[in-house]
């Protein structure tokens, strides 16, 4: 294998870290040095687009695919383990927000605070209770007939982890509940009945 050919290996995959560049160089004898060389070059010229620190994505999938909402929901699940999209970004997406927050990806997770910037926009990562990590689901999306998914709120908690990280309160009556979500404009009318008792009810 020519090592200008060796990010060409990943064209067609969402992401690659370096662990999986160290797998492929050692099988055709390319030195640490040599790899962490090609690597800096390859971002220099564009050839492979960093996501964070040892995880990358090839020019060419980058480009057919960075308009994709689901791609970025995807890699925002995979930056950090666990956790799920949340809060703004969750409730963009169900329409219970009307303010956008372009290229900016709120999700919540057990691990610490994190933030990530790419060419794709800011993953924020904010941390909740080990026993609040709960009320998401898995939305199956494909690319190049390839299936894949990413973990979201469910609309109730989506507005919980929102209100639960402006207000610092797990405890809130429900005529108390409504008036914040009155004052925070969340359309929380829109919501399913079935929603609607699951966010009462979390809060108390």
């Amino acid at each position: 294998m020519r090592r200008k050919t060796l990010f060409t290996n990943f064209v067609n995959v969402p992401y690659f870290t370096k662990q999986d560049l160290f797998i492929l160089a050692d099988k055709f004898h390319i030195s640490e040095t040599s790899l962490n060389t090609l690597i800096q070059r390859a971002i220099k010229s564009k050839t492979i687009i960093p996501l964070k620190r040892n995880y990358y994505v090839t020019k060419e999938f980058f480009i057919d695919n960075r308009n994709r909402l689901e791609y970025k929901f995807y890699l925002a699940n995979i930056l950090l383990k666990p956790s799920y999209i949340s809060r703004e970004t969750a409730l963009q997406y169900y329409g219970l927000l009307s303010e956008a927050n372009l290229n900016y990806y709120t999700s919540t997770t057990s691990k610490l605070p994190r933030k990530f910037g790419n060419s794709l926009g800011t993953f924020e990562y904010r941390n909740i209770k080990s026993e609040l990590l709960e009320g998401y689901k898995n939305i199956k999306f494909s690319i190049d007939n390839k299936d894949y998914s990413y973990v979201i709120a469910e609309p109730y908690k989506a507005i919980f982890d929102y209100i639960y990280y402006r207000t610092n309160k797990k405890n809130i009556p429900e005529s108390k509940l409504l008036k914040i979500l009155d004052e925070l404009r969340v359309s929380y009318g829109e919501l399913e009945q079935i929603q609607v008792n699951k966010l009462i009810n979390s809060f108390k």
